[in-house]
């Protein structure tokens, strides 16, 4: 009987641990897609129609963004996971062509080039300190 009540305890446990990770992972989407919504709505002046659709688009990529980062989380899975999120944001940006206006959509291509082009720069930049602050050595 004790144990039926062990058992029983660490299957309440278990399925609590669960049903917490998924409800936080949730909420790191719903919070990440209204953050990315909201900067999409300043930049391309979206009307209200188009951000709740623009806002349901960002959760579904970021939702399954997360779902195959965690699925994959070793590195040995880290091309499969580039792949996934690649299809993802293909998928995600023929959505959002749909409900953008054809100039929204292409600020919204430049906004994302110039994004892009930042983060390589500041990788070369991080790059380069590493090189210069690296110590030398002593033959």
């Amino acid at each position: 009987m004790i144990i039926s009540a062990v058992k029983t305890m660490a299957a309440a446990i278990v399925l609590l641990i669960a049903v917490t990770n998924t409800v936080s992972a949730q909420d790191r989407a719903e919070t990440g897609a209204k953050r990315l919504s909201d900067r999409m709505k300043t930049e391309l002046t979206l009307n209200d129609d188009q951000y709740a659709k623009v806002h349901e688009i960002n959760k579904e990529f970021i939702s399954k963004t997360m779902e195959t980062k965690k699925a994959n989380a070793d590195q040995s899975a880290r091309a499969e996971r580039v792949k996934a999120v690649k299809a993802f944001n293909e998928e995600r940006e023929a959505k959002l062509k749909a409900v953008l206006t054809e100039e929204q959509f292409k600020t919204y291509l430049d906004n994302k080039a110039q994004k892009t082009q930042r983060f390589q720069q500041s990788r070369i930049d991080r790059k380069e300190m590493k090189v210069q602050t690296a110590p030398v050595k002593k033959s």
